[in-house]
């Protein structure tokens, strides 16, 4: 009941947001230097480092879950080959 499929647009629009709050920080810090707004920049250093640190928990998760995904299936099939020979 609880599992639902993930729909493709939004598999899509979750990983392009996680990519594009990164850009968005580094464009605002850009736009802090040339201003000279030094306290803002250490707000916006902060926040990028947040997201690059969610952007990669989630790389690496799912990445992670491919591969235990890919192991399942390759132990299911061995599973179901012995089950053949018996």
């Amino acid at each position: 009941e609880g599992l639902k499929t993930i729909d493709s647009f939004e598999k899509r629009i979750f990983w392009w947001s996680m990519y594009g709050y990164p850009l968005v920080w580094i464009l605002l810090g850009v736009v802090t230097l040339f201003r000279l707004e030094f306290e803002y920049l250490m707000l916006v250093l902060l926040a990028l480092g947040l997201s690059l640190s969610n952007l990669y928990g989630y790389i690496k998760a799912s990445r992670d879950q491919s591969k235990q995904i890919s192991d399942l299936m390759g132990t299911a099939k061995t599973i179901a080959a012995v089950k053949n020979l018996i």
